[in-house]
């Protein structure tokens, strides 16, 4: 009688377990096509061999990098020898490139329109406006574009030297503006250092100059500036000093000792920026580092990095200029996490964030590993997958975007394709895409 009673309770769970797994299937069918998920994308800039002279034989070039794919691609080269900078907006990129500022549409990986723009240097974006610095020669060095069309709306003779990162709040736009050292008196007779770090104001509305914040020899060397609530947060890169600036009382705080030499983003209360063995983190709530007088991640060779905050990783650069340029993620602990090969000189990097990332494709045709089977391939209305483990499926169409997310279990699962319009897509499981028709 025992025996009888556990051989029903097996029979009862395997009947149980089956149709719970049918009702996930369904829901997943049905909900599946309209789920997204966001993605992280690796925006790359890289500047090609340095050549001391014509003819040029590697030019610069802008490349992507996702999870999805596990791969790189490059999707535009322009005919100059060094990139600057890569920033990003919504599902924009632009790309500063020595003589030019080029406009990407990342969903389609395709240019949308580029200007001259004669010794670019570094960009920032700020509501409508493209907020672009110069690299070298006479002021003014301040330009503010239209971000749509790239058309040049102003610029400002009293922002006299180049920098990195800008702020707006309301309507006045803060920029680093540091007072240059004076002339060595010996050839090439050039200025290494500045004096003193300032931080200029500008009225947006009235297109003009408004006054200069004196930060002194704290503040010498400012170049990025990032806003948490009413304050601004620059780092005096010569001293490596720590600089708050309440736009609502116009006190300023200095907070010396970070070890900093620059800084390059800023998520929640944290702003991560370069030491000379690695990254460091500075947290804007107690004016400290994060981690004492350890880095976040080490290594002293970083050449460009921004941080990843949906994945809570850094992507990280690396090159000689001339043989090779690498790009390495490395986690919150510091651990190197992945690794692949970019264009050489990679010294701009951004991160793009869309439900709708471009999904590098490096894909297997031929279905199968040892932990799993798919088939068949090409699929007309469902397509199986054999699993000896429980795990997720996403598939994406040419586009990136997701079209079904559907848990799968040990054993043998189907997946209701019969709706998706013919054509190729792709199939995520782990770290395996694979690639599939559906006809």
């Amino acid at each position: 009688m025992l025996k009888n009673k556990e051989m029903f309770n097996f029979l009862n769970y395997k009947i149980m377990r089956k149709i719970f797994t049918s009702a996930l299937f369904v829901a997943g069918c049905l909900f599946g096509s309209k789920a997204q998920t966001t993605i992280a994308t690796y925006v790359t800039g890289c500047g090609g061999q340095f050549e001391f002279s014509p003819p040029y034989q590697d030019r610069a070039s802008i490349g992507v990098y996702n999870d999805v794919s596990g791969n790189y691609r490059v999707f535009d080269t322009v005919e100059v020898e060094s990139v600057q900078d890569v920033v990003i907006d919504g599902d924009f990129a632009y790309l500063a490139a020595q003589d030019s500022i080029v406009k990407y549409d990342l969903t389609s990986l395709t240019r949308v329109s580029s200007v001259s723009f004669s010794s670019v240097y570094k960009m920032t974006i700020a509501g409508s406006y493209l907020i672009v610095s110069k690299f070298y020669g006479s002021s003014p060095f301040l330009y503010v574009l239209d971000k749509t069309d790239l058309t040049t709306l102003f610029s400002i003779n009293e922002v006299d030297q180049n920098f990195n990162k800008a702020v707006v709040i309301g309507d006045s736009l803060y920029v680093p503006n540091n007072v240059k050292g004076t002339v060595d008196m010996y050839p090439p007779y050039q200025v290494y250092k500045d004096t003193l770090g300032r931080i200029a104001v500008i009225d947006i509305p009235n297109q003009s100059f408004v006054r200069y914040i004196e930060l002194d020899t704290a503040g010498a060397g400012i170049k990025s500036l990032y806003q948490k609530g009413n304050k601004i947060y620059g780092l005096g890169s010569d001293k490596g000093i720590m600089v708050e600036y309440n736009t609502a009382t116009g006190n300023i705080t200095f907070v010396s000792n970070t070890g900093l030499k620059n800084i390059f983003d800023l998520h929640n209360d944290t702003l991560y920026g370069l030491s000379s063995t690695g990254i460091k983190g500075f947290d804007l709530s107690t004016l400290s580092l994060v981690n004492g007088d350890n880095d976040l991640v080490s290594n002293d060779s970083i050449l460009a990095a921004r941080y990843d905050s949906l994945n809570q990783r850094f992507i990280c650069t690396f090159t000689d200029y001339v043989s090779y340029g690498a790009a390495k993620v490395y986690d919150y602990q510091g651990n190197e996490v992945s690794s692949y090969a970019v264009g050489i000189s990679p010294e701009a990097v951004a991160v793009y964030y869309s439900a709708n990332n471009p999904v590098v494709v490096n894909a297997r045709t031929l279905a199968s590993s040892k932990t799993r089977k798919i088939y068949p391939n090409p699929a007309a209305d469902y397509l199986f997958i054999e699993t000896h483990q429980n795990e997720t499926v996403y598939l994406f169409d040419v586009s990136g975007r997701l079209v079904i997310s559907q848990p799968v279990f040990e054993g043998k699962n189907q997946l209701d394709v019969h709706q998706l319009k013919n054509g190729v897509y792709f199939l995520k499981i782990n770290e395996e895409t694979i690639k599939f028709v559906k006809q």
